[in-house]
Parts: C-alpha cells; sequence; structure tokens
C-alpha cells in the first residue's frame, strides 16, 4: 500500500514542476500577445500552393512612445513605423502562400518587443499520387 502511494508521489511530483514551468512561458507569450495582436491569424486557401488573400487588422500597443516598426521576421525593410503613440490599427493586405511571422521592433535598439503570425492553411492537398481510369 505504502510502496503504491510512494510510487505515485514519486510520478507526480515531476509533472507538477513541469506544470509551473510551463505556466510561466504562458505568461511572457501573454505580454507579447498584448504588444501584437494579429487578427484573423488564420488565412485558408483552396488547394495546397495556392496563394491566399486576407486583410489582416495588426493592433500594436507600444510599450512607451519610442519609435517602432513593424517588419516581416528576418526582413530589414519595415512595413510601417510609429513614433509618439500608444496605439495603433494597421490594416495589411495579406497575400503568401506560406505562414509568415511579423515582429514588432523597437527602432533605436533594434530589438524585438512582440511577435505574431498568420498560418496559411489549404483544404485541398496536393495529391501526389495519378489516378489511372479503365474502361474495362
Amino acid at each position: 500500500m505504502y510502496s503504491k502511494l510512494l510510487v505515485l508521489a514519486l510520478i507526480c511530483a515531476p509533472m507538477h514542476s513541469l506544470a509551473a514551468t510551463s505556466t510561466e512561458a504562458s505568461d511572457i507569450t501573454l505580454e507579447e500577445a498584448q504588444a501584437l495582436k494579429v487578427s484573423p491569424n488564420k488565412c485558408v486557401a483552396l488547394n495546397e500552393g495556392r496563394t491566399c488573400f486576407a486583410d489582416v487588422t495588426f493592433t500594436l500597443q507600444m510599450p512607451d512612445r519610442k519609435e517602432y516598426c513593424l517588419r516581416e521576421k528576418d526582413q530589414a525593410m519595415p512595413i510601417g513605423c510609429w513614433k509618439e503613440v500608444q496605439t495603433v490599427n494597421y490594416l495589411y493586405s495579406f497575400a503568401r502562400t506560406q505562414s509568415v511571422t511579423y515582429e514588432l521592433v523597437a527602432r533605436e535598439s533594434a530589438s524585438v518587443v512582440a511577435e505574431g503570425t498568420i498560418e496559411v492553411n489549404w483544404v485541398h492537398k496536393i495529391r501526389t499520387k495519378k489516378r489511372r481510369w479503365r474502361l474495362f
């Protein structure tokens, strides 16, 4: 009886510590989510490989009144920059075949403040198997 309780306690103890670390990680992403919200964050194309089109709204919450820029991840050219504002709603015409991550960057330090991703999904996957028709 006591051995079963001991085994149960040993199994549950590591799970409790993992739950605490995942909660801490979700707090960080919650702060980032408040700085950059992407709506809608999913775009659905009819077939795989086709361009997905959507009108996306970026809601930017600036932490202070410095200059911040919105850009695609791993791109130097910003989509737009704003200075001395607290909140920005930016309408963007999205047209891509793959998912894209956007970053809110502080212009002075070039540090990433927040990230948001638009996921591209499709309804029909491309079939690689050829169909052969037989009459008889």
